[in-house]
């Protein structure tokens, strides 16, 4: 749930006495995939995927609070052989993140022309292999791509969404009170990141502009959307007024062939209210 993490060491202070320089400090983090940096101030800053420092591999997802609590207590132990121990810790960034069997292309397809009311623009599109929302200065950034894709360079079943919440959205979506993010708490970390996906708007309740669409598809809409008019479905009606028992089986097939693209995804179905369904992994 919980991958990439930016934070302060707030109170943190390079440990005189050491038998090593910072710089060589950080470069041994560097090659665990951890960024060290001290800035004007003094102030001690931290970024690291979590799930690749505890395992080496960011599409091992981590699954719970216990597993996270262990993941940057680990971290924490080994920042300690460089730094004194901090104050607290404040969190500047949190990528929320989990894995769905299936096909990258129909996520791709039913999210087409969807926009989010927390991020400007239109999605941007890398054909067959990702789609993502927000630019890399936006507070919240959506991304949806082919995990395998990515990790092992050929397509596969598993993809991997991930919200990233900066700053003052990360403090609105985590912090009980809006305040500073001090820690993570698995179950709120999911409810965030469930709470960003469910207020897309689908393709299957956009606005629709006249012509966009062929006849089958508007229909296959409605059918996606539970639309109906005294205890008739959407595709009932038009058959009986529109195309006629001759047409009726081809009309079918044509909305049939039509839905897939339109509400395949059903965010509300793929995000249990309470907790998050099993995890699949990539290079467990």
């Amino acid at each position: 749930m919980i991958d990439t993490t930016k934070f302060r060491l707030r109170g943190s202070v390079w440990r005189a006495g050491l038998p090593f320089t910072f710089q060589e400090f950080k470069q041994r983090a560097r090659e665990r995939g951890v960024f060290v940096t001290i800035d004007r101030r003094g102030y001690v800053w931290v970024g690291a995927s979590l799930s690749r420092f505890a395992y080496g591999n960011n599409g091992i997802l981590i699954e719970n609070q216990t597993a996270l609590d262990k993941a940057l207590n680990a971290l924490l132990d080994w920042l300690n052989e460089g730094f004194t121990e901090p104050k607290e810790i404040i969190f500047t960034r949190v990528d929320l993140c989990w894995h769905f069997i299936g096909d990258i292309l129909a996520f791709i397809a039913s999210h087409q022309g969807c926009t989010h009311p927390q991020i400007r623009g239109q999605p941007f599109v890398r054909a067959g292999e990702s789609m993502w929302w927000g630019t890399k200065h936006a507070k919240m950034r959506i991304k949806i791509y082919d995990k395998c894709l990515e990790s092992a360079r050929r397509p596969g079943s598993i993809v991997r969404v991930e919200v990233t919440l900066i700053g003052y959205r990360l403090r609105l979506e985590l912090a009980p009170d809006r305040g500073l993010v001090n820690r993570l708490d698995f179950d709120v970390c999911y409810r965030a990141f469930r709470r960003t996906l469910l207020r897309f708007s689908p393709a299957s309740h956009a606005k629709i502009k006249p012509g966009s669409i062929s006849i089958a598809e508007f229909v296959a809409i409605g059918e996606m959307s539970g639309w109906t008019h005294n205890g008739q479905s959407c595709l009932e009606i038009f058959i009986q007024h529109y195309t006629g028992k001759k047409r009726a089986s081809e009309f079918r097939k044509k909305v049939a062939a039509a839905k897939p693209q339109y509400g395949a995804i059903r965010w509300p179905e793929l995000l249990p209210e309470s907790i998050p369904l099993p995890a699949s992994h990539v290079g467990k």
